[in-house]
């Protein structure tokens, strides 16, 4: 083999090239605040280096980001408006993926369903988020 993309292992045979995807990760709202957590415990500390890894990744486009409503739904949630909005602004400008509005009844009749197994209402719907968002409905 010449290390060409079209040779193949099968004298005879070409095959196409693969086209490499980037990992696609989705972060809820505990990702997303875990820096700002008391970091004296070990376990946050680690938490908070992976997520902070995750999001230079992400930055540098080595990884891609995917979101929903529920997301930013969540981060108006927070009681810091700040830390509220520095994790908009990144959601807003590092998402290569989004989940919109439009899709909210359908994500919520199928996190209903995701609840049968004991996970919460909002849990469920970042669940469906990420199976939305790998099925190409964004």
């Amino acid at each position: 083999m010449t290390g060409n993309s079209t040779d193949s292992p099968v004298p005879g045979k070409m095959h196409k090239p693969s086209v490499e995807r980037k990992i696609r990760v989705y972060l809820d709202n505990c990702a997303y605040n875990r820096p700002y957590d008391d970091q004296s415990q070990a376990r946050i500390e680690l938490e908070t280096q992976a997520k902070l890894k995750i999001q230079r990744l992400i930055k540098n486009e080595q990884i891609e980001l995917a979101s929903s409503y529920m997301s930013l739904y969540e981060c108006g949630e927070n009681p810091d408006q700040n830390k509220a909005a520095l994790i908009t602004d990144f959601i807003n400008n590092h998402s290569s993926a989004f989940v919109s509005l439009g899709k909210k009844e359908q994500v919520e009749q199928e996190a209903a369903k995701i609840m049968e197994t004991g996970i919460k209402f909002k849990d469920a719907c970042h669940i469906d988020f990420f199976f939305e968002e790998e099925e190409g409905d964004q």
